[in-house]
């Protein structure tokens, strides 16, 4: 059995996509399969009766377009990680993904048990799946076409958008940890007291960012895990056309809600795999850009990284590092170039640059 894994264009570049990877590759451990990474469906035109393809991320129009060349290679091995749902055409592919109704509808009443009258929602990309979902479902639990603020690939015009009215709203949902982020750095910086937010995603940034920002728990593995267990229960039913798996999640409180316990009467929702966009919306913009090097060098950086950040924050040099970490400086330089490649910037000057605006030091442990 061979699993060939397609990822939307931009998604493959998110830590999300490597940890849903990852997810694939534990079950990899334990089970006799092979993954190969496409970057087409025509690369898979050895594929046989007992191979499957995941495809990798959420955008209506691309999934769409490439579901429709999976037929004739896969028939209904065909498995989506991503927010979506079945539509006309798609009758053969299965899906994994996360009840994003479900998920909102459990964010919004979070924020009601706050004491929270009106809430927005931040950051809607009108090409994510994801997206239309939780606008559908944010209009369900009440809101108004009015409090959604959409992303368009340019969060300084979101945000333009939403500061029009800002004062009406006492609590948000941000679509993702990355509109948290920027959002939460605008409102400081306009000297704007922060509403209550609560978000999607789950990333280290979310966590390290002062303040932690509230968001939906998310266990990006557990795609990948799925869906080589959606491929062999397929396999073992062949009468069985297609499946929809969605997994279980919780909200994490953090300082954006003064760390207000989620109510466990609250059902446990879906895990959210976030927005996914073609090469030329979501991730264009700079901003978020950004924000994604810093995840990546948060994922990637072990606690003696850490505090190696730190004390480069504080503008120690190289040698005063090595002597407070009890490493060579040699050993030094060799951690801060691994950092540099990870977040694909050029020197320590930029490294610490791109740290101080996403992350306040001391660097949170996560």
């Amino acid at each position: 059995m061979r699993f060939y894994c397609l990822s939307e264009p931009g998604y493959g570049t998110s830590s999300w996509h490597g940890r849903i990877m990852s997810g694939i590759e534990s079950e990899k451990r334990t089970k006799r399969f092979s993954v190969v990474e496409i970057s087409s469906v025509k690369e898979a035109s050895g594929a046989g009766k007992s191979d499957f393809i995941f495809l990798i991320g959420s955008d209506s129009a691309w999934l769409s377009s490439v579901i429709g060349g999976c037929g004739d290679l896969f028939g209904n091995r065909v498995i989506v990680l991503g927010n979506c749902e079945s539509h006309t055409g798609w009758e053969d592919h299965s899906v994994v993904t996360t009840d994003v109704s479900r998920d909102v509808a459990m964010l919004y009443g979070y924020l009601s048990s706050c004491g929270k009258k009106r809430a927005a929602l931040y950051g809607v990309n009108p090409l994510s799946s994801s997206d239309a979902y939780r606008k559908s479902a944010f209009m369900s639990c009440g809101g108004d076409i009015r409090d959604v603020f959409e992303n368009r690939g340019d969060l300084e015009k979101c945000f333009a958008d939403f500061e029009k009215s800002k004062e009406a709203y006492d609590g948000i949902i941000c679509v993702n940890d990355y509109c948290a982020v920027s959002l939460i750095r605008r409102l400081e910086e306009k000297g704007v007291s922060v509403p209550f937010i609560v978000s999607c995603g789950e990333t280290a940034l979310a966590r390290a960012f002062s303040p932690s920002i509230t968001n939906l728990e998310t266990n990006y593995p557990k795609f990948g895990e799925a869906g080589v267990q959606a491929a062999r229960l397929l396999m073992k039913n062949g009468a069985v056309s297609s499946l929809v798996v969605r997994l279980s999640g919780r909200i994490v409180p953090g300082e954006t809600t003064e760390n207000i316990p989620a109510d466990v009467s609250y059902e446990r929702a879906e895990n959210d795999i976030s927005v996914s966009m073609g090469p030329d919306g979501f991730y264009s913009d700079a901003e978020l850009d950004g924000m994604m090097r810093t995840e990546k060098l948060l994922n990637f950086a072990e606690e003696s990284d850490r505090a190696l950040l730190d004390l480069l924050l504080t503008g120690k040099t190289y040698a005063e590092a090595a002597e407070k970490l009890f490493m060579s400086t040699n050993g030094i330089k060799y951690r801060v170039k691994a950092m540099l490649e990870v977040c694909g910037v050029k020197n320590k000057a930029e490294l610490c640059a791109l740290v101080k605006k996403y992350v306040t030091p001391p660097i949170k442990r996560t």
